[in-house]
């Protein structure tokens, strides 16, 4: 990444601001009409330049949709801030961590931390919901995790080394 992402929440917090958002809820596949609808809404706010940031649902209801990620990424190729959801009903703790390693890497810094809603009826049946932790304890982790989480110890010294810190600007909801 060329440039160091940043918070588009923090910095209007910081201020004094508040900072407004839209909220966006992906569908379910990738090529039905949501798709074209919501990168053309993504285009116009990109132009009007009114948001602090687009605020991207993570499979509200427990429903089946296209994972917010992408928009998320796509959003701020455009230039506009966003908030990616991140629920944890879809994630063990290693795979949050993972998951939150990769927005990292996208550069996506604002993220809302919730449990999540049960999962409804998948493929064929109900998905299993995994809930291994709650919106509690990813906060505690990205917490940790923007403090840099310890690595392993070196051979050498026995001293710990750590992660390189992450930059999260997080909010939560039950």
């Amino acid at each position: 990444m060329s440039e160091k992402p940043v918070s588009a929440l923090k910095g209007p917090l910081d201020e004094g601001k508040f900072p407004v958002t839209f909220e966006l809820v992906p569908g379910r596949g990738s090529k039905q009409k949501w798709v074209e609808q919501m990168t053309t809404f993504i285009d116009a706010a990109a132009a009007e330049k009114r948001l602090a940031a687009l605020s991207f649902t993570d499979r509200p209801g427990g429903g089946r949709s296209m994972s917010s990620d992408v928009l998320c990424t796509f959003a701020r190729s455009k230039g506009v801030g966003v908030l990616s959801h991140v629920a944890a009903k879809d994630y063990s703790r290693n795979e949050f961590e993972g998951h939150m390693y990769a927005l990292d890497f996208e550069g996506l810094r604002d993220v809302l931390l919730l449990t999540g809603d049960f999962p409804t009826e998948g493929y064929k049946g109900m998905s299993r919901p995994v809930f291994d932790i709650d919106s509690v304890w990813m906060t505690k982790l990205v917490t940790e995790m923007n403090k840099g989480l310890p690595l392993n110890k070196s051979v050498k010294t026995g001293d710990w080394l750590f992660m390189k810190p992450t930059e999260f600007f997080k909010s939560v909801a039950c």
